[in-house]
């Protein structure tokens, strides 16, 4: 059995799984230290962040692999040709129209429960 070794410290459990899976899909067998401990005491998870562990034989071939995929530039929407030529829509314009069509919904209500009320009162003085 080899030694294991801690390739990268990450903030939370989150990232660490993403990169253990990211080394796993390139061949090298990593493992998400502490990943059950984190489950179990959820409090302590920012605490322990999470730990990338690798078998001591692939430390070279891991931090390439890292390193290169921290220097790919990450595709942005405006790089995306779909993304550029969909326009966005103006969404602010449906505001006014909700706030209004929420008054004159809510206003039978509150003359239904102002009748209601002076029902009642009616009720209760002329007995």
């Amino acid at each position: 059995m080899s030694k294991s070794i801690t390739i990268r410290n990450c903030a939370s459990n989150e990232e660490a799984v993403v990169i253990a899976g990211y080394l796993q899909a390139n061949g090298i067998p990593a493992v998400v230290a502490d990943f059950n401990m984190a489950h179990n005491d959820w409090m302590m998870n920012m605490a322990l962040g999470g730990r990338v562990s690798i078998p001591e034989g692939y430390e070279d071939e891991a931090r390439a692999l890292l390193s290169e995929a921290y220097m790919q530039p990450a595709e942005t929407e405006t790089e995306n040709e779909e993304a550029a030529s969909v326009t966005r829509r103006d969404r602010w314009k449906v505001w006014p129209l909700l706030v209004a069509g929420g008054f004159v919904l809510s206003l039978p209500l509150m003359v239904g429960v102002w009748v209601a009320e002076r029902f009642r009162r009616g009720q209760k003085t002329s007995a």
